[in-house]
């Protein structure tokens, strides 16, 4: 629901992929037929896409804007584009998850870290931007640009039962919002917190359901 489809893109030589997938759908709802299910992955971790390095670990998640797979032939970091345009003042995130862990963290480079322990991160972020076609935050900056207006974020290290969130969206002093102006909005869904640079535990599955946003 929150993430738009894969530009095509040429490959010399095909690459098969026939483990599971980090994004499906699930029975196990909070309301309705299906709730989202977000899981940390083992990809093994090697040099064997194009020459470039799969991550151990791929963290399962969901947000608002655009997934580029041919960026992560160049800059890795820059596949999630994060936002898209918005004409209102958002003021709140809501919703339920569940959360469950993994029990294996491994860093980017692939090293198991044993006492290290996977979290998730619910978060929305409001930034503006001059031009809304050329300009997008992705995984380098979405949490630290200068152009942030208002942000959220929340973590969690487990809960066995589908549990409410509310992510507050909190307004910068020097940057009030105006109407005038003109702004992307992403709402992130992450099973392990730290997953857009490839640090997270294989397993740790998070479950969203219920989503609604809030404008002013």
């Amino acid at each position: 629901m929150f993430i738009k489809g894969f530009g095509g893109f040429a490959q010399p030589d095909p690459i098969t992929y026939d483990g599971p997938f980090p994004i499906n759908k699930t029975e196990e709802a909070h309301g309705g037929n299906y709730a989202a299910e977000l899981v940390s992955i083992d990809t093994t971790g090697s040099d064997n896409m194009l020459g470039q390095k799969v991550p151990k670990v791929t963290a399962g998640s969901i947000f608002l804007g655009t997934f580029v797979a041919i960026n992560a032939l160049t800059d890795p970091m820059t596949t999630t584009l994060f936002g898209i345009e918005y004409t209102e003042k958002p003021l709140l995130v809501k919703g339920f998850f569940k959360y469950t862990p993994g029990t294996e963290f491994y860093n980017s480079n692939g090293v198991l870290e044993p006492n290290t322990k996977d979290e998730c991160a619910l978060s929305a972020v409001l930034y503006e931007v001059e031009d809304v076609k050329k300009e997008t935050l992705d995984g380098n900056n979405i949490y630290t640009s200068d152009k942030i207006v208002a942000s959220a974020v929340y973590t969690n290290t487990g809960t066995s039962e589908y549990t409410p969130f509310e992510l507050k969206l909190e307004y910068k002093k020097d940057k009030e919002y105006d109407p005038n102006k003109k702004y992307k909005f992403a709402v992130i869904f992450s099973a392990s917190k730290d997953g857009a640079a490839y640090n997270a535990a294989v397993g740790s599955r998070l479950l969203v359901d219920d989503v609604t946003i809030i404008n002013e």
